[in-house]
């Protein structure tokens, strides 16, 4: 490290400071709390701070569960990252490594960094850093070399992955750091995907040891991946759930899990109603909306009615369900059962028998359609040669009301219409109030298009009208 670089950094971490990133950067927010909140000097020389023999026994003795439940994992992290140079440390939720792994011969350069168990790696004492920042900001994070805030952590590169107890709360970080100046960003990616889960093993181990006499079941994340783990008890309650357990079933991380019937939680209900009924309800709905001219929606209401009335008469509570909410649920449930029989009654007072109307005979559709098209061809004459457009509004309406005989008679009419929409367009002159006949030279593009469409029309004619007479 020359002598320019100590400034160099310092001067680069103020001005970004200064220049107000910190809105925009997690990093230099981080740089920001430990500039004016920490009133630390990226310049600063000193080593990080130890704690003594005592104390670092205390802070093990505070995490002890996690720790035992952290060896297994930390032990494997070290042997897929320890030979590129690499440790691993597992720090309380103050930011204090208690726990280490690491190759023998780079001892003495781990520790002389400060890397090792005892030292304080909150933002508070070493500014950005792995360790630290992770603990304020409890998300998986890389502090590579430069970003560190302190001058002589920037030969460092550092991973750290947040842990949660078996109650969803923060309980402390585990760090992949390396001093190696080789450090790609793709190997950083590997160590990152390495240490998280590395972290979901201890916080899995640290689960299952604190619900040992209870059932654990695996959740489903929303990608399809396994989601999390749940404790359920010999009363079907759900007395426990991890972090990401708790936040693909949407309950609160942090505090403590209140039982909850397991039928309720893990999809039962949800499966049952959230899959099952509402779709069926929603489609049934839509139908009897789009055919409620012939459709006996009081069928779908009675059979409703039918369900709510069974659900009322029928005593059920589930274990652990407490007798308050018994009560809300019951008045609910005369509550939906007065709606639906309020809903009963109306659509009995305006339930009727459509009438099924007579279906046109084809003479007559054929005989309707070919009057609206003469008028329509008439229009569009005076709109191609003439540039009047007066009665083209009610020749669209007219169109637009007609049936069609057969597919070559609805392309027939959707030509006419395409026919006024291009004359309007084309037209190079607006019609004076009240006066919709342009003086505009006709368009010879457009008098091609309705001749072309004359003739198909007259061919259409000539072969559709012994069809309408049979």
């Amino acid at each position: 490290m020359n002598g320019s670089m100590p400034q160099h950094h310092a001067a680069r971490v103020e001005a970004a400071i200064a220049s107000g990133q910190a809105a925009r950067s997690a990093l230099v927010a981080s740089w920001r709390r430990s500039s004016r909140l920490h009133h630390l000097d990226p310049s600063g020389r000193g080593l990080p701070q130890r704690l003594t023999d005592a104390e670092l026994s205390e802070a093990r003795e505070r995490i002890a569960p996690l720790l035992a439940a952290a060896q297994g994992a930390m032990d494997r992290l070290y042997q897929a990252v320890g030979a590129a140079g690499c440790c691993v440390l597992l720090a309380d939720g103050e930011g204090v490594p208690v726990d280490r792994r690491g190759t023998r011969a780079d001892d003495t350069t781990f520790q002389s960094w400060g890397l090792w168990t005892g030292a304080l790696w909150s933002e508070e004492h070493e500014g950005t850093n792995g360790i630290g920042t992770c603990v304020v900001e409890q998300r998986p994070l890389t502090i590579d070399r430069d970003q560190h805030f302190f001058t002589r952590n920037t030969l460092l590169s550092c991973t750290a992955v947040p842990i949660y107890d078996h109650e969803a709360a923060f309980a402390g970080v585990l760090d992949v750091s390396s001093c190696r100046a080789d450090r790609t960003d793709t190997f950083s990616n590997l160590i990152a995907l390495a240490a998280g889960e590395a972290a979901r093993r201890i916080e899995a181990d640290l689960f299952r040891r604190a619900f040992a006499h209870a059932r654990i079941v695996l959740t489903q994340g929303a990608d399809g991946q396994a989601g999390g783990l749940v404790a359920v008890d010999a009363d079907d309650l759900v007395i426990g759930a991890t972090r990401s357990a708790r936040v693909g079933l949407g309950i609160a991380p942090g505090r403590p899990l209140q039982p909850v019937p397991a039928a309720d939680l893990l999809g039962g209900f949800k499966r049952a109603f959230g899959t099952g009924l509402v779709p069926i309800i929603l489609l049934n709905l839509v139908i009897g909306f789009i055919g409620r001219r012939s459709i006996d929606n009081a069928a779908h209401l009675g059979g409703l009615l039918s369900g709510a009335a069974i659900a009322l008469l029928v005593q059920y509570r589930r274990p652990g369900e407490n007798q308050g909410s018994t009560i809300f649920w019951r008045a609910l449930q005369v509550a939906a059962l007065g709606l639906l029989v309020f809903s009963f009654f109306k659509v009995g007072q305006r339930f009727y028998v459509p009438r099924l109307q007579q279906q046109p005979r084809r003479e007559d559709v054929f005989n309707s359609y070919a009057n609206v098209m003469n008028q329509a061809q008439e229009t569009a004459a005076a709109v191609v040669y003439e540039r009047d457009f007066r009665n083209v509004a009610a020749s669209t309406q007219m169109l637009a009301s007609t049936i069609s005989p057969d597919p070559k008679a609805e392309e027939l009419k959707v030509r006419v219409l395409i026919l006024f929409a291009k004359a309007k367009a084309t037209a190079n002159a607006s019609p004076s109030p009240g006066d919709e006949k342009l003086s505009v030279p006709p368009d010879q593009k457009l008098i091609e298009e309705y001749v072309a469409l004359r003739k198909d029309y007259d061919a259409w004619l000539k072969s559709a009208a012994p069809k309408a007479d049979r």
